[in-house]
């Protein structure tokens, strides 16, 4: 994770205590209208957006996340403000309503922001937050090791890049947090087919990458078998243009060679898998060959 990410992250506390001490300003208005109070400090306000801006940039965070955060904060903010408002102006204290929902606001504002304190340090200890598989971050870290193990022991491993099928259509027409349970579902399977040494990666849009270690292609499609097989039998459906379709997956597989490119590598699976033409759930065997080999075949 990068400093940037990191100081976007380490804000999280500062903020919550921002929080804290503005909601405290707000109670001391409401419940002390007799006395000289000062006027409410909504310096928070700004704190807030620029914290949002960094927080935007991390990989990790879910967009509907930082727009429910934002939703939460710009409605506690103008009941704080319209709260204090009616107290200075009637001299009264606030209904029990309107203070609930106010105070509600508050803590389900602190309450999230701890939960993306918590994923963040999940994060960056290497698990994904939606799916518990291995972190994108530490994807090229991970993979450039077993390059340099390759090359210095000649041992093999495989690449694999698996997609969900229409994934981009079921997301387009219900919405992402649809999509994304199925992310979730196909995740669990993967889990359960790869071996304990292994590692996957969810790059997102519907799309992992396995690092299957101490195999060739046959050991690499065989994982991938497994994959293919627990999907058939879980009979798990998707909605789909008012159609009910089984949820399927098309895969590609690489044997790296010790001086591939990691990024790459993907590109090349992506790319392959995109013009292969293939019944969908198919897995796809996907030969490493170098520049030249790739031109003589081209020109065939």
């Amino acid at each position: 994770m990068t400093d940037a990410n990191h100081t976007s992250l380490e804000a999280i506390s500062p903020l919550i205590d921002e929080y804290a001490e503005w909601y405290g300003g707000v109670l001391r208005c409401l419940f002390y209208v007799e006395q000289d109070m000062p006027p409410l400090d909504n310096k928070v306000n700004d704190l807030f957006a620029e914290w949002k801006s960094g927080i935007e940039r991390l990989e990790f965070v879910e967009l509907e996340t930082i727009e429910r955060l934002a939703g939460i904060q710009k409605e506690l903010q103008d009941a704080g403000t319209t709260l204090c408002q009616r107290a200075t102006e009637s001299g009264a204290k606030p209904n029990v309503e309107d203070f609930d929902k106010f105070s509600n606001l508050f803590y389900s504002l602190i309450v999230n922001l701890r939960r993306l304190e918590k994923e963040g340090v999940l994060e960056d200890s290497g698990i994904d937050v939606l799916t518990g598989l291995r972190s994108k971050n530490k994807l090229h870290n991970d993979i450039e090791k077993e390059l340099e193990r390759l090359a210095r022991r000649g041992k093999p491993f495989c690449l694999a890049l698996a997609k969900i099928d229409n994934y981009e259509d079921v997301a387009a027409e219900h919405g992402r947090g649809y999509a994304r349970e199925y992310t979730k579902i196909v995740a669990g399977y993967i889990k359960k087919s790869v071996r304990s040494f292994d590692d996957a990666y969810r790059l997102g849009g519907g799309e992992f990458l396995l690092s299957l270690k101490q195999a060739n292609i046959t050991g690499g499609i065989a994982a991938l078998e497994r994959l293919r097989q627990m999907l058939e039998a879980s009979g798990v459906k998707l909605n789909l243009g008012g159609q009910e379709k089984f949820l399927t997956m098309s895969c590609c597989i690489a044997e790296p060679l010790p001086d591939d490119n990691v990024d790459e590598l993907i590109e090349n699976l992506r790319a392959d898998l995109l013009k292969v033409e293939k019944p969908r759930g198919a897995v796809l065997e996907y030969h490493e060959m170098s520049d030249l080999q790739r031109y003589i075949q081209d020109g065939a």
